[in-house]
């Protein structure tokens, strides 16, 4: 597809109304309970051809013809067992799925598979039943599936936006098993068998099929509406820079999915539009552009942090999963510290230590050398400090080099001005290795500037360096052992400067050729066919200048923005590192990049033509369409397209 973007005094509005699709649809089902309830509305589902799917029902994909048999030959009840409590809320929740008809109630000799169920508490004195279908999810086979969350989010959100939230109420209930499978979805408790007849919470196929039920009408909406929406599992986030268009059309997208047959949850829905939301666990601030771990991530963090510290200070036992719980709760938290598995190396490394003759149910000592981890991280956990979601465009590059007998580093200024730093290893920093000498020259260059940094006000560099080891550390802040201390001390450094750094590795001449015969393969080099750009440019009457995501061997334009190593002739490397003006742009960002694109488009509103797939279902489709002037189906991919070589 060939879009042109807006240009500022540009708008249009997308309208989507509930009206026709209602009156399409069937009038209002009797309530039979929720287990299963979407294959009541089929005739709204004909709308977006997803009638086969809802009544395929939800299967399971075993492994092989002798997953059943495997299955049939381990068989054995695994009845609930619970305090007086639980027993108590247990029933509860029991009573509730039969009456929803989530649950039916069947003969002993019937069930083909038994899998342990157990509750737990949930906030505000709540409980949630879970099935416990570990084992059998071992004959089931794997499906990669990715979900949408917090990159997603990032790459949604516009400075300024309105956000309203909506949930799903018993979300997978309401699809329909497959009868032959019911089965295989059987537990044991008080003493009597039952079933799911609706797809449970628990099986790793289930989200892929309440994925792929909720999308049909997601894509739906997104055709239709200028609401940007983004979904991870039953929870939906909608967005608009319009507060008022937002309040109107989230009550309309509401009526949309009940009339699919959705329950919405509105007691956990915010359906008046916020500039601060609650999603994903985490503190949206959409008019400042900043994130934090919501009160209640943090209050429950600080509790198990203070209970883990206490009982390793007193060096009482604790489960290796216990600790490997934490550790992955902690690791949770890089959207907002990003320096996170640097301090996190300690408690790791006892856990594999542990894991060498124990399992991960046993106990083990939590050693006390890992209290320095968890004070650090307690201290981080009660700041809450706030992280920028804004990713700022250098002002700077800075560029190292480390030899064995000394280092150089080099500060490139908008104004056309460099600086240089250099100096000597003394005795003991000649005996490093070079991947530490290379992290030591980028600290002292990022230290000997600090001044300048404060004085030219500079957010943001782009440190280029020939040890790929160092870019890719510093990028993701994580590191081997030996670089742990190198890596905390230029990150602390720059959190002291305020200073935003993005790395960028320089090949050396050997990494530039074997890089030029791997590059086209991986990079996704399809282009447009030339015929192609020229026809959509004469159409258009319009002629880019610019190249913005191209190799040597691909570009449509003479001058070209390099999509990944530097390469020769390239005006520079990384169409994000500089503002998007002055140009006339042509614009074929790779799938990934696609989120990350609009989100620059939208900010500098360049004169330009995007190509994207006209991929509805995606979360930036929204996005392309409201974004844009005009745009062009320019047909299928295979015919427009020239593939990588």
């Amino acid at each position: 597809m060939g879009i042109q973007n807006k240009t500022k005094e540009e708008t249009h509005t997308l309208e989507i109304s509930p009206r026709n699709l209602m009156e399409e649809t069937l009038q209002p089902q009797p309530d039979t309970g929720m287990g299963g309830k979407t294959i009541r509305y089929l005739e709204a589902w004909k709308l977006v051809k997803g009638v086969e799917f809802i009544q395929k029902w939800f299967f399971l994909l075993f492994k092989s013809e002798d997953s059943e048999k495997r299955l049939q030959e381990r068989l054995r009840i695994c009845p609930f067992s619970g305090s007086k409590e639980e027993e108590t809320a247990y029933t509860e929740k029991l009573e509730e799925e039969l009456r929803e008809n989530i649950i039916e109630q069947i003969h002993p000799e019937q069930a083909k598979w038994f899998n342990p169920t157990f509750i737990i508490p949930k906030p505000h004195q709540k409980w949630r039943k879970i099935l416990d279908a570990s084992a059998l999810n071992k004959e089931i086979q794997t499906i990669h599936f990715k979900m949408n969350g917090t990159d997603q989010v990032r790459d949604l959100i516009r400075k300024g936006d309105w956000a309203t939230s909506l949930d799903l109420k018993s979300a997978f209930h309401h699809l329909i098993v497959y009868p032959p499978h019911r089965p295989y979805l059987a537990f044991e408790a008080m003493g009597k068998v039952y079933q799911y007849r609706a797809m449970p919470f628990g099986t790793q196929h289930s989200p892929i099929f309440f994925a792929q039920a909720l999308a049909m009408v997601l894509t739906k909406i997104r055709r239709e509406s200028d609401i940007r929406i983004l979904n991870y599992v039953d929870d939906l986030l909608l967005l608009h820079q319009n507060k008022e268009r937002l309040r109107e059309q989230t009550l309309t997208i509401m009526k949309i999915l009940e009339t699919f047959g959705w329950t919405i949850a509105q007691e956990k829905c915010e359906i008046e539009p916020k500039q601060q939301i609650n999603f994903l666990g985490w503190t949206w601030d959409l008019k400042r552009m900043y994130i934090k771990m919501t009160d209640l991530r943090k209050q429950e963090l600080r509790y198990q942090l203070k209970r883990l510290i206490s009982l390793t200070e007193k060096q009482v036992p604790i489960k290796i999963k216990y600790l490997a719980s934490i550790i992955g709760k902690l690791n949770f938290l890089r959207v907002q510290v990003r320096e996170a598995s640097l301090y996190l190396k300690l408690m790791d490394s006892a856990k594999t230590r542990a894991l060498k003759n124990k399992e991960w149910r046993e106990n083990m000592i939590p050693p006390k050398e890992i209290l320095q981890e968890l004070y650090w991280w307690h201290g981080v956990i009660v700041r809450n400090q706030e992280m920028t979601l804004e990713v700022r465009i250098p002002e700077a590059v800075m560029v190292s080099d480390a030899s064995p007998k000394g280092w150089g580093v080099t500060l490139e200024l908008q104004t056309g001005d460099t600086l240089v730093q250099h100096g000597e290893w003394n005795k003991e920093q000649k005996k490093w290795t070079s991947n530490k000498k290379e992290m030591e020259a980028i600290f002292l260059g990022l230290f000997r500037y600090g001044q300048v940094f404060k004085e030219l006000q500079i957010k943001a560099i782009l440190i280029r360096s020939d040890s790929s080891t160092a870019v890719q550390d510093l990028a993701k802040q994580r590191a081997g052992l030996t670089l742990v201390a190198e890596v905390k001390k230029i990150v602390r450094l720059c959190q002291q400067l305020r200073i935003q750094i993005q790395t960028q590795h320089i090949p050396g001449v050997q990494n530039k050729i074997t890089d030029a015969l791997s590059r086209l393969s991986t990079q996704g080099d399809y282009s447009v066919k030339k015929e192609i750009f020229i026809a959509l440019c004469q159409a258009w009457q319009i002629i880019p200048t610019l190249d913005l995501f191209a190799t040597g061997e691909n570009k449509l334009v003479d001058r070209f923005v390099a999509i990944g190593e530097e390469e020769e002739g390239a005006e520079w490397l990384n169409a994000f590192s500089r503002p998007w003006k002055e140009e006339i742009f042509w614009i074929h960002p790779p799938i990934p990049k696609i989120g990350k694109a609009l989100i620059a488009w939208e900010r500098f509103k360049p004169k330009s033509i995007m190509i994207a797939p006209w991929w509805p279902g995606q979360i930036w489709f929204t996005s392309l369409l409201t974004d844009s002037s005009r745009y062009l189906i320019l047909g299928e991919s295979s015919l427009i397209l020239n593939p990588g070589k």
